[in-house]
Formats: structure tokens, C-alpha cells, sequence
């Protein structure tokens, strides 16, 4: 499991991304978040367009095609399809790591990326 330094998880999100890997067929699971603002505009306007625009884009990919992709910052993969990838190292490179670790795992063995609520 990956988490940013800046994110607060209580034991129920944890306990929902441990049951995702009940079914054999997740190869990854990917969490949605609720950006915070800090006291500056600028970090208010931030949080707004995480909240809104990007989130909302997000749901439309996954009405669309499904969760053929991962989203940061809390992410969890099974280890055979990390592996098969290549690590975190085979994405270092990319700017949207977290994106593309989860298309490349659920191309692997038909895995896939779910969203954990």
C-alpha cells in the first residue's frame, strides 16, 4: 500500500481497501479523497477544483470505461501485478505515475482497478 505523507485515514477506509482484495479478480484498489484547504485563498482555491473539477472527471472515466486506472495519493496493489510491471521503478518517469500504475496493473491478468468508498 502507498499513502501520501498528507493524508488521514481512519481504520474503516483501511478495513474497506483490505476487503476490496476479497474478490480475486482486483488487482488494485484506488481511493478517493477530500482535499482540505489551509488558510491561504490559493489553497482554498486548490482544494475547490480537487473537490469539484477533478473529481468529477474522475466519476465520468469511471461511468465511462470503468476503473481502468488508479488515482493518488492512497493506493493499494496486489503483489504479483506490481511485480508483472515492473515496480514502482518502471513508472518513475512518468509525471502521473499513480494514473498509469493502475492502467499498467489492470492490463496484467485482466486485473482491476476499483475505487474503495
Amino acid at each position: 500500500m502507498l499513502s501520501d505523507s498528507d493524508i488521514r485515514a481512519d481504520s474503516k477506509c483501511l478495513q474497506g481497501i483490505a476487503a476490496a482484495f476479497c474478490d480475486p479478480g482486483v488487482g488494485v484498489v484506488t481511493c478517493p479523497y477530500r482535499a482540505v484547504p489551509g488558510p491561504s485563498f490559493w489553497s482554498l482555491l486548490e482544494a475547490l477544483s480537487v473537490n469539484s473539477e477533478f473529481w468529477c472527471a474522475v466519476l465520468v472515466a469511471r461511468l465511462v470505461e470503468g476503473m481502468r486506472f488508479a488515482v493518488g495519493p492512497t493506493m493499494a496493489w496486489r503483489r504479483e501485478y506490481l511485480e508483472a510491471i515492473g515496480g514502482f521503478a518502471a513508472a518513475g518517469n512518468y509525471l502521473a505515475e499513480d494514473y498509469l500504475l493502475g492502467r499498467w496493473a489492470q492490463r496484467q491478468k485482466s486485473g482491476a482497478a476499483t475505487v474503495c468508498y
